[in-house]
């Protein structure tokens, strides 16, 4: 089986998600190309036709649902990704004008075709899933939810050490859909005998104070390093369509205190994993990060669960095998019909 995956570089999780799914792909025994391409095959007309003689020779096209119709040849099936619904409501607040404009001026028009031509189409979260049923027409019978992967030989607890006590991370882009206007009243609340380390690509003087640290231009092996240095995750995200940060932080045994809001609770389950606390709510924030804190038996209890949670729901080997089975249903329908 060879499949191609024409995907738009944006330096962001669409691109951990197609190359840790096409690694995994490979790992089964499948013939998978990644076609990293610029920002001009979105906006240039007819450019994308040069690829349809290097496309026709693939059994499968996956890409973004966003642009996946440019690169839909002749009779081959086609599945893309939904990583995040924009339209959503709940996502409104979050965008500025002329965001807003490219959404609903272009993007909506361009994920509207994709539906329509896809073969199928995965959701990374039932969070999305939904939304995505609540803003578009969609093909039932071809949409399956499939959770996003993560790659648990690299991210894992490397210390048989108990965590410090104390010692929060937060990981993202410090945006307000990220919550990170909470972080500095959160800190603050908590006092000096915490520390949050503020791992971010988009550094902001609004969330410094004397008891965070931020973070910016890190590896993937650094990552992992702070994320065994931290007693939890801090991450009060108010709308995510699936949440890679606090997987990889399930799968490095942390125990997350995060919103209870669209894909988060099918990560995190409450009182096990850690708590999901009202979005925005600070002081119940506070409040679960001391009871977290106060307890590093719970810490450790919670960690484990949420690494066993990865390996069972979240392992990228295991969620390769569904991505087959799809390709193979595809396949077998395309054989039939012709």
């Amino acid at each position: 089986m060879k499949i191609a995956f024409p995907i738009i570089k944006a330096a962001s999780g669409s691109d951990i998600y197609f190359t840790l799914l096409s690694n995994a792909l490979q790992n089964k025994g499948l013939n998978v190309e990644l076609l990293w391409l610029d920002y001009s095959y979105e906006f240039i007309p007819f450019k994308h036709r040069k690829l349809y003689s290097k496309l026709n020779q693939f059994d499968i096209i996956h890409s973004n649902a966003d642009y996946g119709f440019l690169f839909k040849p002749f009779r081959k099936p086609l599945v893309i990704t939904m990583h995040h619904n924009v339209f959503d409501p709940c996502y409104r607040p979050f965008t500025n004008p002329s965001q807003s404009f490219y959404h609903y001026g272009l993007l909506r028009h361009r994920i509207t075709r994709s539906l329509k031509q896809a073969d199928a189409v995965v959701c990374v979260s039932r969070s999305t899933h939904l939304s995505l049923e609540q803003s578009f027409t969609i093909k039932k019978e071809a949409t399956v939810t499939i959770h996003n992967g993560i790659d648990l030989q690299r991210f894992h607890r490397t210390t048989a050490n108990k965590p410090t006590k104390g010692k929060l991370i937060f990981v993202g882009n410090l945006s307000r859909r990220k919550g990170a206007d909470l972080l500095k009243p959160i800190m603050e609340k908590l006092g000096e005998q915490y520390t949050l380390t503020c791992i971010s690509f988009s550094p902001s003087s609004t969330i410094y104070g004397p008891n965070i640290k931020l973070l910016n231009n890190i590896t993937v092996d650094d990552l992992v390093h702070y994320y065994n240095a931290s007693t939890m995750l801090l991450f009060p995200s108010r709308l995510e369509g699936f949440g890679y940060v606090v997987a990889e932080a399930m799968a490095c045994e942390l125990p997350v205190v995060c919103s209870n809001t669209s894909s988060l609770p099918e990560l995190i389950d409450n009182d096990l994993g850690g708590y999901l606390c009202t979005p925005d709510n600070i002081d119940e924030f506070v409040t679960k990060i001391r009871k977290i804190n106060g307890s590093p038996e719970l810490a450790q209890k919670m960690g484990k669960y949420n690494r066993e949670k990865c390996e069972r729901e979240f392992d990228i080997e295991k969620v390769a095998e569904k991505y087959i089975a799809v390709y193979e249903k595809i396949l077998t329908k395309s054989f039939i019909e012709n």
